[in-house]
C-alpha cells in the first residue's frame, strides 16, 4: 500500500532536518570555541566556520519559509514538492558533514561519550567468564553512521602495504618483514566509530549497542544456534506451505542463477543484522527503535540489489524492532508510541520508495520478514514468563541470554 503525503508526516520531517541543520551549527561552533576563540588571530578560520553557517542558515531558511507557506495553512497539493525539497536538503547537510567538513578540525570527544563506553564495556563485553575480555574505543568517523571494525587499517595494510611487499619483493630484497595482520576478527580490541556531529547527541549513542552486539553474536553464535544461525533458520519450522523454497531458492539463492544476488551468503548477514538489533531493543528498549530510525533517515538511497548484501531493508528492520518491543514489553507502553512508530514509518518508506527492496516491490520479502518475526520471537521471548506487575516479559529462563543480560552488570 503506498505511503500518503500527511501533514503528520511532514512535520515530523521538517523537525528531523531542522534538528540536523542546528546539531551541524553546534558543532561548528565548539569548533570555534575550541580551537579559535581567539577571532583577531584566528580571522581567517573564523571566517571559515562561518562560511559553513551561512550555507546551514541558508537551507534552514528555505525549511522555515516552505513550512510557513505550506504546512500552516494545509496547503496539502504542494505537499510533495515540499516533501522533495526537504529530502534534498537533509541529503545537502550530510553532504556537507561528509565531503566539506574533514577540513576543519574535530571538538575533543564528549565526556559523556567515554563514559557511556566504560559502560557498555561492563554491561556488555566484560562477562563472568573469560568468553569475551574485548577493550572498547569509541571515537569519531567522517561519515554519516556508525561503523564497527577490529582493525580500522585491516584493509589498509593487506592492499597497500602487502601489495607494495609483493610488487617489490621485499621481503627477500632486504629482509624486511610484512606486518602481522590479523583478519579473522578475533582481536582482542573493538573500535566503533560514531559521526562527528552526534557526538554529543546522546539519541544516537543507543545505536552503538547494535555494534557492540556483533562481538557478541560472533562469539556467541555456535552456543545460540548449534548449526549456525542461517542453517537453524532453515531447518526451523516457521514457514508456511512452500515459502520455504519461495524464500530461500526463489530469493536467497535463485534458481535461474545461482551465482546472482542474494545469496546463502546474504541471509547470515540478514539474520545477523537482524540478531544485533533485537539485542539491543531487549536490552535497553524503544529507545533503540528511534536511534536506528534516526540512522535509517539519513543513509544513502540503495538503488541496486546488491545494496543489499549485507543488510536487510531499512524498512524490514524497524518493523522487526517494533514487533519484538510489543513482544516483550507491557501493552501499554507500545500504545503511547504507535502513532509516533507509525509516523517514521511512514517517513522512512517515502524516503526510500525508490530502493528497489521494499514490501511492495518484492513481495516475498514480506514472507521472508513474516519467517524472520517468528524464528526471533521463539529465540528471544518464546517460554518467558511475564511479570504480573510491570507486565514486562522476563528473559531470566533464556539461559545464553541470561548470561549476558543479567550477569554481566
Amino acid at each position: 500500500m503506498e505511503t500518503k503525503i500527511t501533514t503528520e508526516i511532514l512535520s515530523d520531517f521538517t523537525y528531523e532536518v531542522i534538528e540536523r541543520i542546528a546539531r551541524f551549527i553546534v558543532h561548528l561552533e565548539e569548533i570555534e570555541v575550541q580551537f579559535y576563540n581567539d577571532q583577531k588571530r584566528f580571522k581567517v578560520k573564523v571566517e571559515l566556520i562561518d562560511s559553513y553557517k551561512k550555507a546551514l542558515f541558508k537551507l534552514l531558511s528555505i525549511v522555515l519559509i516552505a513550512y510557513k507557506r505550506d504546512i500552516v495553512p494545509n496547503n496539502t497539493d504542494n505537499y510533495p514538492s515540499l516533501f522533495a525539497i526537504l529530502k534534498d536538503i537533509l541529503k545537502a547537510v550530510n553532504e556537507l558533514h561528509a565531503d566539506y567538513l574533514p577540513v576543519l578540525p574535530r571538538p575533543s570527544e564528549p565526556v559523556e561519550l567515554t563514559r557511556f563506553e566504560r559502560v557498555i564495556h561492563k554491561q556488555i563485553i566484560r562477562l563472568t567468564k573469560e568468553e569475551i575480555q574485548q577493550k572498547i574505543s569509541i571515537s569519531i568517523n567522517e561519515k554519516i553512521g556508525e561503523e564497527i571494525c577490529s582493525d580500522p587499517l585491516v584493509d589498509y595494510n593487506t592492499s597497500s602495504i602487502s601489495d607494495l611487499f609483493a610488487q617489490h619483493d621485499l621481503k627477500n630484497k632486504y629482509g624486511i618483514e610484512n606486518l602481522s595482520i590479523k583478519t579473522d576478527g578475533n582481536d582482542d580490541k573493538l573500535h566503533i566509530t560514531i559521526p562527528r556531529i552526534d557526538a554529543s547527541n546522546t539519541f544516537r549513542w543507543a545505536s552503538l549497542i547494535h555494534e557492540m552486539a556483533h562481538s557478541l553474536f560472533n562469539h556467541f553464535n555456535l552456543k545460540f544456534f548449534k548449526s549456525g544461525i542461517e542453517k537453524e533458520f532453515l531447518n526451523s519450522d516457521f514457514f508456511a506451505n512452500k515459502t520455504k523454497e519461495t524464500i530461500f531458492n526463489g530469493f536467497f539463492k535463485p534458481t535461474d542463477n545461482i551465482n546472482a544476488f542474494p545469496t546463502e551468503d546474504t541471509l547470515k548477514n540478514w539474520l545477523e543484522e537482524c540478531w544485533c538489533d533485537l539485542f539491543a531493543s531487549i536490552l535497553i528498549g524503544h529507545s533503540f527503535y528511534f536511534s536506528q530510525y534516526l540512522a535509517f533517515i539519513n543513509e544513502k538511497e540503495k538503488k541496486q540489489d546488491t545494496d543489499y548484501i549485507d543488510h536487510p531493508p531499512s524498512t524490514f528492520r524497524l518493523d522487526l524492532i517494533e514487533s519484538i518491543l510489543c513482544s516483550r514489553f507491557p501493552i501499554e507502553s507500545c500504545t503511547g508510541l504507535t502513532l509516533s512508530i507509525d509516523n517514521c514509518e511512514g517517513l522512512l518508506s517515502l524516503l526510500l520508495e525508490n530502493n528497489t527492496m521494499s514490501f511492495e516491490k518484492r513481495p516475498e520479502i514480506r514472507q521472508i520478514y513474516v519467517a524472520f518475526c517468528m524464528f526471533f520471537k521463539s529465540h528471544f521471548i518464546a517460554g518467558n514468563k511475564q511479570d504480573k506487575k510491570s507486565g514486562e516479559i522476563s528473559l531470566k529462563n533464556n539461559r545464553p541470554l541470561r548470561e549476558i543480560i543479567y550477569k554481566s552488570s
